[in-house]
């Protein structure tokens, strides 16, 4: 496995064998949605223009929000030709979003899915909604997500 740091993101790699399946991980830190957004949207794109093989995310999460209120977003992609996580060609958009207080929450998170509105195809199929909360241990705020990925009709069965 090797290690290393670009774009303030740690990015391990690593193969379980010579013909296994390549996979990477990608951790993003920010305290700012809009910095957070714009960091983990980038990776997301780095990895839709690898094309041979395809790049799927078979892992997102966001943790952290302590003291610091800095949050991390870890991201797992497997090169494969498989149809495992999300294609990484179909993600439409990721937003992310914070807030202090319950309504406010609420309210964040629900512009954040109006957001993500205009991304997507104008078949509004979408297959796949993830998202993700985290917190502060005193509750002071939270970090959110919600990603969406454009599903091609003909992919529908």
């Amino acid at each position: 496995m090797s290690r290393s740091i670009t774009n303030a993101a740690l990015v391990y790699t690593s193969s379980s064998d010579i013909t296994g399946p390549l996979s990477e991980t990608r951790v993003i830190e920010s305290a700012d949605p809009e910095d957070m957004e714009t960091q983990v949207a980038g990776v997301i794109a780095e990895f839709a223009a690898r094309t041979d093989p395809a790049w799927s995310i078979t892992h997102l999460d966001l943790a952290g929000g302590g003291d610091g209120h800095a949050f991390v977003c870890v991201m797992e992609f497997e090169a494969t030709d498989l149809a495992l996580g999300l294609d990484t060609t179909k993600v439409a958009a990721i937003v992310f979003y914070m807030a202090s207080q319950r309504d406010a929450l609420l309210t964040a998170r629900l512009d954040a899915q109006a957001r993500l509105v205009p991304a997507l195809s104008q078949t509004g199929i979408v297959t796949e909604i993830q998202t993700g909360l985290a917190g502060t241990s005193k509750g002071t705020r939270f970090m959110g997500f919600v990603l969406a990925e454009n599903v091609d009709p003909g992919d529908q069965g």
